[in-house]
Order: C-alpha cells, then structure tokens, then sequence
C-alpha cells in the first residue's frame, strides 16, 4: 500500500535498486501518469 509522501520513483528504488521499474509498476497496475496516492494499491511486478 501506497504510504504518505511516496512515489513511483522510490518504490522503484526500494524494489528494483533502480528507475526503470517505474514503468514495470506503471504497466502492471494500468497508470498512465506517475500520480498515485496514499493508501493505493499497487501490484509491484
């Protein structure tokens, strides 16, 4: 779950140690934009 203050860039930190999945997090959960918003949830691929 997304947590206050968090973005698609440090998810992609956290999980991958890298940007690029960014866009892995993006089409895994049908995002078009980066915007997500506290307490979704997201399929991290």
């Amino acid at each position: 779950m997304v947590a206050a203050n968090e973005t698609l860039y440090r998810i992609s930190i956290n999980y991958y140690k890298t940007d690029a999945g960014i866009e892995k997090i993006k089409k895994a959960n049908g995002l078009s934009s980066n915007t997500i918003n506290a307490g979704q949830k997201l399929i991290i691929p």
